[in-house]
């Protein structure tokens, strides 16, 4: 390995996967060791790797940003490949592709977009992560969006309707997930029925539980819409609202009027009267 590297001096693109132990000098990582027997730890491999890479990519969100075993207590004094370079000094760009774990397709376009353009194709956001993946927010392209603007909501798990009182972090989390899906397109966390974990953002695991109910930030159900029961609309529907149903429900009565004459004109055959047809 240190002999590619030597021979292609800023023309490599290092991957780090997994959040780097720096407690005892990185003792807790040995990955392999010198002819002397001495380990070789993680964080000195990519300590004496990174400075000669074109960039670095940080694979997962262990290495973006922590993620579970940087979390407290941190026995180990794990840290993302950012936070290690930056304790070093060293200049090279980092690339976050976080994940739990990161889509294979995140993985493959940026290292492909990092070769052909370098880091600078790659519109990187405010967490290192390239906007093409990470630019979308989950909530706007959720399977249960609809759901949520007519406050359908899941109680418990296996509940039919949008998974926020459940935990869903998708109102807060940036990813492609709905949109590109995984397992080569089958299917999605969320689509499967389990809530938004958040997993690709700077703050998880969180410090609280992943069922942690969240209030999004820039969004509320839409207050127009009364609630999916019936039983609920008795109780809570506002006479302006009740107004604005009743008119909607007259619209569509006589919307239903005039598509039944219609119905019964093709009925009736060619020839006769519309008038006809309706009596």
């Amino acid at each position: 390995m240190r002999g590619v590297v030597a021979e292609n001096r800023g023309a490599f693109v290092l991957l780090v996967d997994g959040a780097t132990a720096t407690a005892a000098d990185g003792f807790y990582c040995s990955i392999g060791e010198t002819e002397a027997g001495e380990p070789i730890t993680g964080y000195s491999l990519i300590r004496d790797l990174a400075g000669d890479a074109a960039a670095v990519l940080a694979i997962g969100t262990c290495s973006s940003f922590g993620g579970i075993p940087a979390a407290s207590p941190n026995p180990t004094g794990c840290v993302s490949v950012g936070a290690l370079l930056g304790r070093e000094g060293i200049p090279t760009p980092v690339v976050s592709i976080p994940g739990c774990p990161p889509h294979p397709d995140w993985i493959v376009g940026t290292v492909a977009t990092v070769l052909l353009g370098g880091v600078e194709a790659l519109n990187l956001d405010e967490h290192g992560r390239p906007a093409a993946f990470f630019g979308p927010l989950i909530h706007d392209n959720c399977t249960y969006r609809g759901h949520y603007d007519r406050g359908d909501f899941a109680e418990h798990f296996g509940d039919h309707g949008c998974l926020l009182k459940l935990g869903c972090k998708g109102p807060v989390t940036n990813a492609d997930c709905p949109l590109r899906k995984w397992n080569n397109g089958t299917s999605w966390c969320i689509e499967a029925g389990h809530p938004c974990i958040g997993c690709t953002e700077p703050d998880f695991p969180y410090e609280t539980s992943l069922f942690e109910v969240i209030t999004p930030a820039e969004l509320t159900p839409p207050a127009v819409y009364p609630p999916a029961s019936a039983q609920s609309v008795a109780k809570e529907i506002s006479p302006g609202t009740a107004a604005v149903v009743g008119g909607a429900v007259g619209a569509v009565a006589v919307g239903a009027a005039v598509g039944a004459a219609k119905l019964a004109k093709s009925a009736s055959g060619p020839g006769v009267p519309l008038e006809e047809a309706e009596d």
